[in-house]
């Protein structure tokens, strides 16, 4: 799982903050009992969500859980040999399975040697659930395949359609996640719909992931959807493919024939971090394509050179007049924020720059400090810039 499902307290009544808070407590422990305390550091909030859904698909009577999974005390821990609810047992196991598998891909992708020790480390608690899954007959083999597979697919490349190569990307993820879900309950009749829940939901995240991690994946020249692109995908035609995902996910749910109580919390529960979400991504309709330039790696000395460059060329082309305090902004001040805002986010300052210079602000001391200010509190997206080898717009972050 990856963490997009958390629970806000401000947003839930006071008995499904209990509820909730039962199961993330519930479920921690379980893995700490199960798979060992280091396993409880992967706990993720889309496994508690996972885990509530599930106590709600058996008709688990959360009143009779025992005393000490929902003790807010993180070492008041059950006995090693007591019986623990279905679900919390799945979910644990669960979710030291794919932070397992989480780990082995890291090592895949980026050979980073913290990387492998953390997989060494986390050998121990995976062989356990693994062992735990397969002892209930749950096919732990294909979900493993399933990260070969999008191993496979990333390594090669493939150029489609922005829609069909989403689909095509996501697949293996959608499946896995589907296959979690599903498993989860013996009831035959709601495998069916859980299955489409998880399908959903790894399609969205493996998405999300995606347009996250662009600025990272094409620094460390690593494999991003939107890198292979045959044609341009605009910020509007990715999120009507998200929001579609979303709907499909919110009829899965529907389909579970739950309660309306439990229908409603967990599709807004689902409505709410999906918009938070959205608000994070800030879309301002920018165009990907597969000729966008990767951004020039900045070093420390490159960024300074730039900046000295910057504050040189101002402090010759301002011209000040008589008064003193005129003076010294256009040789010293401006010059200053401007080497500052430069340093900090060059990106950002190019095109603000331009922007002033077509304005005739070059010289103004707030208008550098609003760039200074952009940079420092994170607003690094150039949305002006042009692609160099197809002139279309697209995001400074690439």
């Amino acid at each position: 799982m990856f963490g997009l499902l958390k629970h806000d307290p401000a947003a839930m009544s006071a008995p499904e903050q209990q509820n909730a808070r039962l199961h993330y407590c519930g479920t921690c422990k379980t893995m700490g009992t199960r798979f060992g305390q280091l396993s409880r550091t992967t706990l993720n909030s889309d496994i508690v969500f996972l885990s509530e859904l599930l106590s709600a698909v058996n008709n688990e009577d959360t009143r009779k859980w025992q005393k000490s999974l929902s003790s807010y005390h993180c070492f008041n821990m059950p006995g090693k040999n007591t019986a623990l609810p279905a679900s919390l047992e799945y979910a644990a196991a669960l979710n030291v399975l794919l932070a397992g598998l989480k780990i082995k891909d890291n090592v895949h992708d980026t050979r980073n040697p913290l990387w492998k020790g953390m997989n060494r480390l986390f050998r121990s608690p995976y062989k356990k659930a693994v062992l735990w899954m397969k002892q209930r007959n749950i096919p732990v083999h294909k979900m493993e395949e399933y990260v070969t597979e999008l191993q496979r697919r990333e390594k090669k490349g493939q150029t489609g359609a922005a829609t069909a190569s989403f689909d095509y990307y996501a697949r293996p993820t959608a499946a896995l996640t589907a296959m979690a879900m599903a498993n989860g309950t013996p009831q035959k009749d709601k495998q069916k719909q859980l299955y489409q829940t998880g399908y959903c939901f790894g399609k969205l995240i493996y998405l999300l992931d995606a347009y996250r991690d662009r600025e990272r994946d094409a620094r460390k020249k690593q494999f991003n959807p939107f890198f292979v692109l045959s044609e341009p995908c605009t910020d509007a035609a990715f999120e009507r493919v998200l929001m579609n995902i979303k709907q499909n996910m919110e009829t899965a749910i529907r389909s579970l024939n739950l309660t309306e109580v439990q229908t409603s919390y967990f599709i807004s529960k689902l409505h709410l971090n999906f918009s938070i979400e959205m608000n994070r991504l800030n879309f301002a309709n920018h165009v990907y394509h597969t000729c966008s330039h990767a951004a020039e790696k900045m070093t420390l000395k490159l960024r300074f050179r730039k900046g000295k460059t910057v504050f040189h060329h101002l402090k010759q082309s301002l011209q000040p007049n008589r008064n003193l305090w005129q003076q010294w902004k256009f040789r010293y001040l401006v010059p200053a924020l401007a080497f500052a805002a430069v340093f900090l986010h060059p990106a950002s300052a190019a095109a603000a720059s331009e922007q002033q210079v077509a304005n005739g602000n070059a010289g103004s001391a707030s208008s550098w400090l609003w760039v200074l200010a952009a940079g420092v509190l994170g607003d690094k997206c150039c949305k002006d810039t042009k692609c160099k080898c197809c002139s279309e717009s697209c995001c400074g972050k690439k």
